[in-house]
């Protein structure tokens, strides 16, 4: 995880989403940050999927679950290229920040959550049947890797809260280009990780088109086995990346 201990503590002290030993406790939570009005009708709406697409089933509205943006074209996962300057928006509370990081620690968790019942079932599968093996343990691989990317996803919220908040954020340039440069490569493996888990999760869509994690076969048809092989290959790259420009960035996290 690239989040230091004290930044874990502080942001439980928050009262930030945090996994917990106690199951009912973190469900609750799980919950409460997974449910929220849709943007145009209002009506509650709680994720059972990982990723951000949403489609309203009361006014057939479709958004993004991060931005509540219009989908496909809300651009919260785009971030700028490094390097290029970005007009200067209007700096938000801490308590904004927190509010959104928080969610997005949340919606990262509970994508973790889908696709490691997933897995669960993808190994039963695996033991019980000869057919299309070579696509579950492909699926298999998509399980692990989607697990460690939204990990390190919901951590780095917490990290980038804390860097973003910092006085030296707004006062020191140098400070706030390395920032910049750290959420720019979060932002770019967020959307490799939401690509992958919406190719992901078509595999297990019943026929009304909500993900289940009861099936008791796979629909192979349904994905594109080369594409998916290198999908996994750019989101493992990423991935490294990611890691290694957070190492890189422990003597600032760790201050």
């Amino acid at each position: 995880t690239p989040a230091s201990c004290s930044m874990m503590v502080e942001w439980e002290n928050k009262g930030g989403y945090i996994e917990v030993t106690d199951e009912k406790k973190r469900v609750s939570s799980l919950v409460a940050l997974t449910t929220q009005p849709c943007p145009k009708c209002l009506a509650p709406i709680e994720k059972n999927g990982g990723c951000p697409h949403m489609h309203c089933p009361n006014c057939n509205y479709e958004y993004c679950w991060i931005c509540l943006g219009k989908y496909p074209n809300c651009d919260c996962n785009k971030g700028a290229s490094p390097g290029v300057k970005k007009p200067k928006k209007e700096k938000k509370s801490s308590a904004v920040l927190f509010k959104e990081f928080n969610r997005t620690c949340a919606f990262h968790a509970h994508a973790r959550d889908v696709v490691i019942k997933v897995g669960t079932k993808l190994s039963q599968l695996m033991t019980n049947t000869v057919d299309d093996i070579e696509i579950i343990s492909l699926l298999k691989e998509a399980c692990s890797l989607l697990t460690e990317c939204h990990l390190v996803l919901s951590h780095s919220c917490i990290v980038v809260f804390f860097l973003k908040t910092q006085t030296s954020y707004h006062s020191n340039e140098n400070y706030e280009n390395v920032v910049n440069l750290l959420e720019f490569s979060r932002n770019s493996l967020t959307e490799t990780t939401n690509e992958v888990q919406t190719t992901f999760e078509k595999v297990f869509k019943d026929k009304s088109n909500n993900l289940s994690t009861t099936f008791t076969s796979v629909n192979s048809s349904s994905i594109d086995f080369n594409a998916f092989q290198n999908e996994l290959r750019s989101i493992r790259t990423q991935l490294n990346h990611f890691i290694e420009a957070s190492n890189e960035l422990k003597p600032l996290i760790n201050s």
